[in-house]
């Protein structure tokens, strides 16, 4: 069972509204409060001891949230694969296209693509892999194995983790672009 209430026109309040939700997991609670035109909900997520006599485990909106996180890890691991298999094809491109003598300045450039390659290889393989394992603490906090504590420890490391993915997103577009360029000059 839950409380649902209001606090309307109360005298000596400063909020307009009030309204308290309890659900009957006793997991979270959730309070909204309305002043003139500006309205806030708050959600407190309860200490483990009082969960143990809920039914459910953890907040809805919680678990709403990792899931969409969770389902961000998979496309980001499915992309970084996706550039994994480019950046190999660049890689045969590049032993296929050089099948004559090249300039000093052309030998460089070939020399400096192919460590590019390598090195983006590696900061993708790291990546995902961090990504991974990312996922799999997710996991561990649906099913409520994981100390780390939600939303903050989890959210901060995933936009860490957003903020890698798009540096290497634009990394790889720059050396696509270089990659294309070496590539007409040497055809």
């Amino acid at each position: 069972m839950y409380e649902n209430f209001s606090i309307p026109d109360a005298p000596l309040m400063l909020f307009e509204t009030c309204e308290l939700f309890v659900p009957p997991a006793l997991s979270f609670l959730k309070i909204s409060l309305k002043f003139k035109k500006i309205s806030a909900t708050l959600v407190l997520r309860l200490p483990p001891a009082l969960k143990e006599y809920s039914s459910l485990k953890f907040n809805p909106m919680v678990q709403t949230e990792i899931s969409h996180l969770t389902r961000e890890c998979n496309d980001w691991r499915e992309t970084l694969r996706s550039h994994r298999d480019e950046l190999h094809q660049m890689q045969n491109t590049l032993q296929q296209v050089v099948n004559h003598p090249l300039s000093k300045e052309e030998q460089s450039k070939l020399e400096h693509l192919q460590n590019q390659l390598h090195i983006q290889l590696i900061n993708i393989h790291d990546l995902k892999h961090a990504v991974k394992m990312h996922d799999r603490n997710l996991s561990h906090e649906v099913s409520g194995n994981n100390d780390a504590g939600f939303p903050g420890n989890m959210s901060s490391h995933h936009e860490d983790l957003h903020n890698n993915y798009e540096s290497l997103e634009t990394t790889l577009s720059e050396l696509r672009n270089d990659f294309n360029h070496f590539v007409t000059m040497v055809h």
